[in-house]
């Protein structure tokens, strides 16, 4: 059964900043795919930078999606380093 993460406080991408949510999603148990997730974070971002013209207040907090946008950059590098590397184990990865 997939699990989906409870809401973070910027959006429903943000959510999978958090890390037990993450490897949910990259498990392939997430409601929606990693492939996916990334797409959304990226068009997020752009569309977020082009609202921050029109913005009056202050930005909606980020940290959850910064947090999210991190993980994706390292997975994206882990895979790279895991087809160099075909040795490399997950609990070497996780220290």
């Amino acid at each position: 059964m997939r699990r989906q993460p409870e809401r973070a406080p910027d959006g429903p991408v943000g959510t999978f900043g958090d890390k037990d949510a993450f490897r949910t999603a990259e498990a392939g148990q997430a409601v929606i795919s990693l492939e996916v997730i990334g797409q959304l974070a990226r068009r997020v971002d752009r569309l977020d930078a082009i609202l921050e013209i029109f913005r009056d207040g202050a930005p909606p907090d980020r940290r959850a999606f910064e947090a999210l946008r991190q993980r994706l950059a390292d997975a994206g590098i882990e895979a790279d380093m895991r087809d160099e590397w075909p040795g490399m184990d997950d609990e070497e990865e996780d220290a």
